[in-house]
């Protein structure tokens, strides 16, 4: 509790200190602080079981997953499965509805965002500009998905 509460404080602190640091160096630093505050060293498989142990109906052998995923998540999965790991792509995967798989994502993105004291996630951005640029390019090779090529996963990632 009492990590929280200090997590929290030095979180508001960071905060404050990165909107008045006029230089990208200044805003880097207090971004590089509340990482190391936050406990990066957990990974982030961590932070997401949350979302998981939420699941009642989580699915621990998700194998055949991908084939239940709503459209929008589908679309989601394909653009995101060369970031993520084994561990991280069994998290999504099992999880049972898509609004859970939403969340997870919101959480993901969250963690992932290399400046978290400015309003937009510049990770993410660059990782749909990626994306966006890639699909067309495997479309005509794969249909309406993008392959599971090295040359896709180099470039997105």
């Amino acid at each position: 509790m009492h990590r929280v509460v200090a997590l929290a404080l030095l979180g508001l602190t960071v905060l404050t200190w990165g909107a008045q640091a006029s230089d990208s160096d200044g805003l880097r630093r207090a971004t590089e602080k509340w990482r190391s505050a936050r406990g990066e060293s957990e990974g982030i498989e961590v932070y997401l079981r949350r979302v998981v142990a939420s699941d009642s109906a989580f699915n621990h052998d998700p194998g055949l997953a991908v084939q239940h995923l709503g459209p929008d998540m589908r679309r989601e999965y394909d653009a995101l499965q060369y970031l993520l790991t084994t561990t991280l792509k069994s998290q999504f995967l099992g999880l049972s509805t898509d609004e859970l798989r939403a969340e997870w994502l919101r959480r993901y993105w969250r963690l992932n965002d290399p400046t978290p004291t400015t309003p937009e996630n510049e990770r993410q951005r660059e990782h749909d500009r990626r994306v966006a640029e890639v699909a067309p390019r495997f479309r005509a090779r794969r249909a309406a998905r993008m392959g599971r090529t090295r040359a896709c996963s180099h470039h997105v990632r």
